[in-house]
């Protein structure tokens, strides 16, 4: 399987005390279904997504290596609902799996996750470009209104 990963990684390190990662990731990938480690054996996923948490997993892995026994936190995790940059990817559907994913993994390894963002935020990125993937990632929309991930649903459902 081919894929192409676009991603931002910042560590910032507090005092020697607590690493903090930010992490804004895309995975370009075929749509296929794949296990996630880690995470209920009967999940599967869009392989996209799961290469996005393995990724970051992997980013995480080796700061432990490099500071071990010093708390981690992921500061910024998040998948945009709309992006031109990568229009197959971008879904209010994906953002919802990615986070339940992702959550599920956060829960299963004892790791502090801060979601990026709570609103779309449409005055960044370019101006000229309505659509680009910097302006949503939100769970709400600019209006306030909520994304997929935060409609009532039932509880097995995405």
């Amino acid at each position: 399987m081919s894929s192409i990963r676009e991603s931002a990684l910042t560590v910032i390190v507090t005092l020697g005390v607590c690493v903090a990662l930010g992490f804004s990731t895309v995975s370009r990938a075929e749509p296929e279904s794949l296990e996630v480690p880690k995470v209920a054996a009967s999940r599967t996923l869009l392989a996209g997504q799961h290469m996005a948490l393995a990724y970051s997993v992997e980013n995480i892995a080796g700061v432990q290596e490099a500071l071990p026994g010093h708390p981690i936190a992921i500061l910024e995790a998040g998948w945009a609902t709309t992006a031109e940059e990568f229009i197959d990817q971008a879904s209010e559907i994906n953002q919802a799996r990615y986070y339940r994913l992702l959550d599920e993994w956060a829960l299963d390894v004892d790791m502090t996750v801060f979601f990026f963002s709570a609103f779309d935020e449409p005055w960044k990125g370019n101006p000229a470009s309505p659509l680009g993937a910097e302006k949503h990632w939100g769970i709400f929309f600019v209006d306030r209104t909520p994304k997929y991930i935060m409609k009532p649903r039932a509880p097995d459902g995405y």
